[in-house]
C-alpha cells in the first residue's frame, strides 16, 4: 500500500506530461492557421500517436515535435522551446525518483491523482484564428504555471490537497517565483520552481510577440 507521498511523487510526473499535451495541443491549433493550414480538420492536435507499448499505454511524441520543430512561425519556435524544457524536466524528475516506466505509466493512482492537479489548470482552448489564438498565450503560460506550482507545493506537504496552502503562497511568491530567486528545501519541488522561471522566460518572449 503506497502512502500519499508516494503518490504524489509518481503524479508529478504525470503532471509535467499532462502540462505537455496542453502546450502542444496549443501549439498545433496555432500551427494550423498558418504553416499547416492544409492539415487543419485532418489532425488534432492533443493526437499524439507514436506508440511504444499500446498495451501497456506507453507513448511517444517523436513524429509530432518533429513536425513542429520544422516551423518558422516565431511563436511556434518559442513554443517549441518550451515543450523540450518540459520534456527535459519530465525526463530529469523520472531519474530521480527511480520509479519503474511501466509501473508509473500504467498505475491508476498516479493518473488519479495527477488528473486533479491538472484539472487546477484554467486554461481552455478556443478556434478563434490565428491573432485570437495567440493573445490567449498568456493565459496558458499562467496556468501553467499555476499548475506546477502547485505540484511543487503537492511535494514540499507530501500531499495531494494542497490548493488552499498553494493558492496563497503562489501569491505571496509571485515574483521571487517568476524571476528564479525562490529557492525550497525539497529539491524535487525546487526542481519544478526552477522549471517555472525558465518557462516565464517564454512567456514573456510570446507577450512581446503579441504586443
Amino acid at each position: 500500500m503506497r502512502t500519499e507521498e508516494e503518490i504524489v511523487k509518481g503524479s508529478v510526473w504525470h503532471v509535467l506530461n499532462f502540462t505537455n499535451a496542453t502546450v502542444m495541443e496549443y501549439t498545433f491549433a496555432l500551427a494550423f492557421e498558418k504553416e499547416l493550414a492544409d492539415m487543419k480538420g485532418l489532425m488534432k492536435g492533443g493526437s499524439f500517436c507514436d506508440v511504444l507499448d499500446e498495451e501497456k499505454g506507453l507513448y511517444f511524441i517523436n513524429t509530432e515535435l518533429e513536425l513542429l520543430e520544422s516551423l518558422k512561425d516565431p511563436a511556434i519556435v518559442i513554443l517549441v522551446d518550451t515543450i523540450h524544457k518540459l520534456i527535459d524536466c519530465a525526463n530529469t524528475y523520472f531519474i530521480i525518483i527511480g520509479i519503474d516506466l511501466e509501473e508509473l505509466a500504467t498505475d491508476d493512482q498516479y493518473n488519479y491523482m495527477a488528473g486533479g492537479t491538472w484539472n487546477s489548470m484554467y486554461f481552455e482552448l478556443k478556434e478563434e484564428g490565428y491573432d485570437a489564438l495567440l493573445q490567449t498565450a498568456g493565459t496558458l503560460y499562467h496556468s501553467m504555471l499555476y499548475v506546477l506550482y502547485t505540484a511543487a507545493y503537492q511535494l514540499i506537504l507530501k500531499r495531494a490537497d494542497v490548493y488552499e496552502v498553494s493558492d496563497d503562497e503562489f501569491w505571496k511568491n509571485y515574483h521571487p517565483l517568476l524571476v528564479g530567486e525562490l529557492k525550497v528545501e525539497d529539491p524535487l519541488a525546487q526542481i519544478l520552481i526552477d522549471l517555472i522561471a525558465e518557462l516565464q522566460k517564454d512567456a514573456m518572449r510570446i507577450y512581446n510577440l503579441a504586443n
